[in-house]
C-alpha cells in the first residue's frame, strides 16, 4: 500500500522493475498466471510451470543471466 501522491511513482518503479528482466521470462510469467486460472490441481500448475522453465533454458538470454549472476551484475537481456 502506498499513499495516493506517491502511486504513480510506485506504479513507474514497478513497471521499471519488472522491464528489467528476460523479456522471454516475463512472457512466460504472464503466461503461467493467466494459464494457472484454468488449472485445477497444484500438480497441474507445477507441470505447466516446469515447461516455462524449460523452454528458457534454450533461449539465448539464459547464458547471459547466469553469467550476469555469477558475476555480481546487472544482466545485459536481448530478448531472444
Amino acid at each position: 500500500m502506498v499513499p495516493s501522491e506517491d502511486l504513480f511513482d510506485e506504479a513507474v518503479a514497478v513497471a521499471e522493475a519488472i522491464a528489467s528482466n528476460s523479456p522471454g521470462g516475463v512472457r512466460m510469467s504472464k503466461r503461467a498466471l493467466q494459464r494457472n486460472q484454468e488449472v485445477t490441481s497444484y500438480a497441474a500448475a507445477l507441470e505447466l510451470e516446469n515447461r516455462g522453465q524449460a523452454l528458457l533454458t534454450r533461449c539465448a538470454d539464459m547464458p547471459e543471466a547466469l553469467a550476469a549472476f555469477k558475476e555480481k551484475r546487472a544482466p545485459r537481456f536481448t530478448g531472444e
